[in-house]
């Protein structure tokens, strides 16, 4: 799952296009069970989308989703100064 993170946000794999599970478990040289319970772990999380017959394609985010996850963030998390005594 992390291997696949980074490679979206280094530009290697790219949002829209369409992986197979066998091409990144030979890309990633680790077998087909865990790069299948990944990216149901990803499609879960919403970042990627499987098509049946093909593979899967990452999800490009729209701006709607990333305001509401930093909305979320910021409702959710504690600010550094606020932590101190």
């Amino acid at each position: 799952m992390n291997r696949v993170r980074a490679a979206v946000m280094s530009g290697e794999m790219k949002p829209g296009e369409v992986y197979s599970v066998y091409q990144l478990a030979e890309t990633f040289d680790i077998s087909r069970s865990p790069v299948r319970d990944a990216m149901l772990r990803l499609e879960e999380a919403g970042l990627v989308r499987f098509e049946r017959n093909k593979g899967f394609r990452i999800v490009q985010p729209r701006p709607e989703d990333v305001a509401e996850i930093f909305a979320v963030r910021l409702a959710l998390e504690v600010p550094p100064h606020a932590a101190q005594p």
